[in-house]
């Protein structure tokens, strides 16, 4: 089988030559050579130069985007070490909190007791026990 191309304007043709030994087609034996296969110009794909550049402009489009995904991911891991710093800021004064309303809690049930009543009473009414005595200093 030789394949011959044919140049024309509108359409290249591809002549096949087919030799049939055994085979009887059509009543006729021997060699037949025919026109079986018309394909257009625009489909026959020769080597171009724009060829050769769409893998290369797809390389730099590709690389373009992974630095571009590398460059989102470096500003997301300083934003992420930002809020790390503020969440662990945020515990401390929470704890801090807790130790207040701790103290807090104390200083409430000490004011239930009859000590603390007795120390209002000395600091600021000035009052004393019926056995005790008072010195006041000018």
């Amino acid at each position: 089988m030789t394949v011959k191309p044919e140049n024309s304007k509108l359409f290249m043709s591809t002549v096949v030559d087919m030799e049939v030994k055994s085979v009887d087609l059509f009543g006729l034996q021997g060699k037949i050579s025919m026109k079986w296969w018309h394909v257009p110009a625009y489909r026959i794909q020769k080597f171009k130069k724009s060829s050769l550049i769409t893998p290369i402009v797809v390389l730099f489009l590709i690389i373009a985007l992974v630095g571009a995904v590398s460059i989102g991911c470096a500003s997301l891991r300083n934003k992420q070490r930002t809020y790390d710093a503020e969440i662990e800021k945020y515990q401390n004064l929470i704890a801090a909190e807790e130790l207040r309303s701790d103290e807090i809690a104390e200083y409430a049930m000490y004011t239930k007791t009859t000590a603390y009543y007795e120390e209002v009473a000395r600091e600021k009414y000035r009052l004393v026990h019926d056995n005790e005595i008072l010195f006041v200093t000018k």
